[in-house]
């Protein structure tokens, strides 16, 4: 998941490190209350993925995962 990351690297290293795994395998995640999920969506929005990528990952993998 992407918790407790993005924060500390640079969105070029964030997306060289997500692209190496299979997109439809990472999901989204935050380490609340320790971060707060505002600022871990926009880290993830700012990041040059795809809208198919951010969708992905915000929600499609764990709709998937959790058979919803």
């Amino acid at each position: 998941d992407t918790s407790s990351t993005l924060e500390f690297i640079s969105p070029e290293l964030a997306v060289k490190i997500l692209k190496k795994h299979d997109m439809d395998k990472i999901l989204f995640g935050t380490d609340y209350p320790m971060w707060h999920i505002k600022k871990e969506i926009e880290n993830i929005e700012k990041l040059p993925l795809s809208d198919d990528e951010k969708e992905k990952i915000f929600y499609q993998n764990a709709q998937r995962l959790l058979e919803l």
